[in-house]
């Protein structure tokens, strides 16, 4: 509470990044480790999996304010304005997202005069081969072959966590 009737209200939010479970990309179904599962992630070492859930996402940071101000009229009556601000900080609170960035294995040709993709059982092996894993902008030079429109851009499989920055105005008459 501020001296005129003013009250000023915030929330503010601040939250670990979540998992991120890598995943080879392009395995057609197959069953790379021979566990009866399709849904394969990369090796450490050959036969050891890459845990689940072993990466983390972007953290992410919210603060919302609110200022309102009263004004009394007669008894009973009073209209109330205020002011709500969100995402203050104006973060973009990107969260990384979508098979283009969870997959730690390339299935294709990403740049010009790069060899074929290794094979999915050389996948982690080789390390990360994937341009744009955990990356918030598409990395990739070439896009099935072509040139990518993209490149450089933040990549759309990803998300926004939180609001934009915005502000509401608003009045209340209590009667």
């Amino acid at each position: 509470y501020l001296p005129h009737g003013i009250e000023v209200g915030s929330t503010i939010a601040l939250r670990a990044g979540r998992p991120i479970n890598s995943l080879i990309a392009g395995t057609g179904g197959t069953d790379v480790n021979l566990d009866g599962n399709s849904n394969e992630r990369p090796f450490l070492v050959s036969g050891t999996e890459i845990p689940r859930n072993f990466y983390t996402n972007k953290p992410l940071y919210d603060m919302n304010v609110r200022v309102q101000k009263g004004f009394k009229f007669g008894e009973s009556k009073r209209l109330v304005v205020s002011l709500e601000i969100f995402n203050i900080l104006n973060r973009s609170n990107i969260q990384l997202g979508g098979s283009t960035v969870t997959n730690y294995c390339r299935n294709s040709v990403e740049q010009p005069g790069q060899p074929a993709a290794p094979a999915t059982a050389r996948c982690g092996l080789d390390g990360v081969t994937n341009s744009t894993f955990l990356q918030i902008n598409d990395l990739r030079g070439i896009v099935n072959g072509a040139a990518n429109p993209n490149l450089n851009k933040i990549n759309l499989s990803n998300s926004l966590g939180s609001q934009v920055f915005q502000t509401q105005i608003g009045a209340r008459f209590y009667f």
